[in-house]
């Protein structure tokens, strides 16, 4: 089995949701917000799935890991420090859907006032510029 790793920095729980787009050809990547302050801690990420995959190694705990890298689309705010691109873009990691044409389903999850976990399903369009990840199709 092949194991591929993506610099994303920190996120606290990984890749929350990935999600295929046939209309860019990349892999859309929604994380929950990280805390290392040494990252970025974006939320959303872009697999350029354009460029093949390298070749890699990571260490866990006292082991060495074989692993092929995957690079990130460099259209997002760079951050200086760690060269990782990304978006800050709350949504998504509770459900990211690609519909085609540069149209997205993208989760708002919450909280009602007993604590129940509660979703909101919104319609966005791709930018993917510098500024903006999605803009809210109204």
């Amino acid at each position: 089995m092949d194991k591929y790793f993506v610099k994303t920095g920190s996120t606290r729980y990984g890749i929350q949701n990935l999600a295929y787009d046939a209309y860019t050809g990349n892999f859309f990547a929604a994380v929950y917000h990280g805390a290392k302050t040494q990252f970025p801690n974006y939320d959303l990420f872009v697999i350029d799935a354009h460029q093949k995959a390298g070749k890699g190694q990571l260490s866990s705990g006292n082991e060495t890991i074989k692993v092929q890298t995957l690079s990130l689309l460099q259209a997002g705010p760079k951050d200086a420090n760690t060269g990782i691109s990304g978006w800050r873009f709350e949504w998504g990691a509770t459900g990211l859907c690609p519909l085609g044409d540069g149209l997205f389903y993208i989760s708002h999850n919450k909280k009602n006032k007993d604590g129940q976990e509660q979703s909101t399903i919104y319609k966005y369009k791709w930018v993917g510029d510098a500024q903006n990840s999605f803009i809210l199709v109204k």
